[in-house]
């Protein structure tokens, strides 16, 4: 009787034993993820994978790229994934939703966050994504001249360091201007929560000039019109 408790015992300790190595194993890369809105704090739902190189007895190491799902509705996910001893560099990779960055680099816009995974226990992540402020910009002649009718419109991006653009528009026209980075179509994106516009226009040989400031909505399109 003592001997068969001993060896439940011993079966229950080598199971328990045998989990917790493969947690901590160099063959298993193991941990929670937490993405969040860098402003709003509010979770996202992004999708997750793992990038890492295997070693060969030969030859150059082989980079391999796995999908491990995605984060759920409160932005979380908890992984596991066998791989291997041979393997080296473990990088978590999480995907950027359309107009968010990485925090602190808002000029900066990598397609996926990379961070560096332990293989020695639970690795444990949090990511926050600043979000880009989108907007359309049109412009509308409302008040049409004639076919000289000329219009400047020049904003920033962003921060002082930041380029200025200036958008043209001749004639009686309706126009939505197309942005200096096509990534989203007709949809421009700034790194801040408002945008002013210098405005300039010519219409009989006469010039005008007026500025306008709007509020935009993290990762939320806003269309704008500027009308003259």
């Amino acid at each position: 009787m003592k001997a068969s408790k001993l060896l439940l015992i011993f079966i229950a300790l080598v199971g328990v034993f045998s989990i917790g190595c493969k947690k901590i194993s160099k063959a298993w890369v193991a941990g929670k993820v937490e993405v969040v809105d860098a402003v709003t704090g509010e979770p996202l739902e992004v999708a997750v994978g793992i990038e890492y190189h295997v070693l060969p007895l030969l030859g150059q190491a082989v980079e391999k790229t796995k999908s491990l799902g995605s984060t759920d509705q409160d932005g979380k996910l908890k992984f596991e994934y066998k791989v291997g001893r041979r393997s080296t560099g473990h990088q978590l990779t999480i995907a950027h939703p359309p107009f968010y960055a990485m925090a602190g680099q808002p000029n900066e816009w990598p397609v996926k966050t990379r961070r560096s995974l332990s293989a020695q226990g639970n690795n444990k992540i949090r990511v926050e994504l600043e979000p880009w402020y989108p907007f359309q910009l049109r412009a509308t002649n409302a008040n049409c001249f004639d076919a000289n009718d000329s219009l400047w419109v020049t904003f920033k991006f962003g921060p002082e360091t930041w380029q200025e653009w200036t958008m043209t528009s001749v004639g009686c026209s309706d126009t939505i201007f197309d942005p200096p980075n096509l990534a989203y179509g007709a949809t421009q994106h700034c790194a801040t929560n408002q945008i002013t516009f210098e405005v300039t226009t010519k219409k009989g040989g006469v010039t005008n000039s007026f500025s306008e400031t709007h509020n935009l909505l993290p990762a939320q399109w806003v269309p704008i019109t500027i009308n003259y």
